[in-house]
């Protein structure tokens, strides 16, 4: 009896688990002002990139559709351009933008 429950348990704790995903920006979609991925709240890293060289353009995170912690932009020659935090739909206050060194207001 004690090996059921425990494997009940488990199989429910690993099919109840969100899967983390990491998605190009443009399979996703908003709605409500929430984000979706294939008709269901996307939790994840989404992804966009420059559209010449490939490289990496921004990195943003969401959990159950809303945005949510950090954020990185880089310049299209792969320099880090800014850094910064979401609190689920609020932003920080700052960010720090690496190419002047300093602190700097929202993203």
């Amino acid at each position: 009896m004690c090996r059921l429950i425990l494997i009940l348990t488990l199989t429910l704790l690993i099919f109840s688990c969100e899967r983390y995903q990491e998605v190009n920006r443009k399979f996703l979609n908003e709605k409500d002002g929430l984000i979706y991925y294939n008709g269901h709240k996307f939790t994840g890293k989404e992804i966009e990139y420059y559209y010449k060289s490939d490289q990496k353009k921004f990195e943003r995170h969401y959990k159950n559709g809303m945005l949510g912690g950090k954020i990185i932009k880089w310049y299209e020659n792969g320099n880090k351009k800014a850094e910064g935090n979401y609190i689920y739909h609020n932003k920080n206050d700052y960010y720090k933008d690496d190419k002047a060194g300093i602190l700097k207001f929202m993203l």
